[in-house]
This record gives structure tokens, sequence and C-alpha cells, in this order.
């Protein structure tokens, strides 16, 4: 039987994956899970705040999300090192981060990667929590409770 080896992490026999790659899918799903939950529930109550179809919300979600993300990931905010921490810990699975540590990953991803990354969990998170529409300062409030 062809098997899996430790130093290049490669799935050899697909029948029979290594634990670590197969906690990891599991872990990458439990987060596709999350992020499902979370654009479902602003959708819901965006259709009842607003009674907009809900395929045109879902669109105009996407499209506020991907323009904070943007404005995200070259704000100053990358270089607030406590929120950069944070963000990257909650948003990569959190075996990888048990077996490397955020400054193994951080080290080896290139910048633009994690800073995509990044922009795209505050972007989601704050949009799916706030909704489509929220109050000028809510940004700030909610970096704000997010550093705690």
């Amino acid at each position: 039987a062809v098997v899996s080896t430790q130093s290049t992490g490669e799935v050899l026999d697909p029948q029979n994956p290594p634990a670590f790659y197969k906690a990891y899918v599991d872990e990458v799903h439990r987060i596709i899970e999350e992020n499902a939950r979370a654009e479902f529930e602003c959708l819901w109550r965006e259709h009842e705040r607003t009674k907009t179809p809900r395929a045109i919300l879902s669109d105009l979600i996407s499209t506020k999300i991907n323009d904070l993300n943007d404005q995200i990931q070259t704000s100053p905010l990358w270089h607030n090192v406590k929120l950069r921490e944070k963000v990257l810990s909650d948003a990569c699975p959190r075996n990888l981060l048990s077996l490397l540590g955020l400054d193994t990953i951080q080290r080896r991803v290139p910048e633009n990667y994690m800073r995509a990354m990044f922009g795209a969990y505050l972007a989601s998170r704050f949009v799916y929590s706030a909704g489509l529409s929220p109050p000028e300062f809510a940004f700030f409030t909610f970096i704000h409770d997010l550093l705690g």
C-alpha cells in the first residue's frame, strides 16, 4: 500500500489520508459551515428589514464584503499587530495553528495572502454582523469589540 510521507505532507494514498490531513479537512469544513451560517443569518435579517429579494441581497452583501476587504487590505489596520494576530489566529484552521504556530505560518505564507485572509475575515465578519446599512461608527465598535 502507498502511504503518505510526513516530510512533504503529500497524500499518496487518497483512501487512507494521514490523521492530520483528515482533521485539517474537517476543520476547513467547519469554517465553511460557520461562514455559510453567518451569511444566511445576514441575508435573513436584511430580507426581513428591506423585503429585497434574497438573490439581490446576496449580490449586495458580496459586493460590500469585497469592497470593504479591498479597503482593509490597504489600510493601516494591518500594522496593528494585536489586531492582525487576533484576526489571523481566528481565521486560520485551529489544527494548523496548533501544529505550526502563527509566527511560522506568517513566515511561510506570502504577506499578500495573509493580508487577503485578514481583509476577507474582517470584512465578512463585519458585514455579516452589521448588515448592509450599519451606522458610521459601527466598524470602529466592531474592531474595538474584537480586540476585547
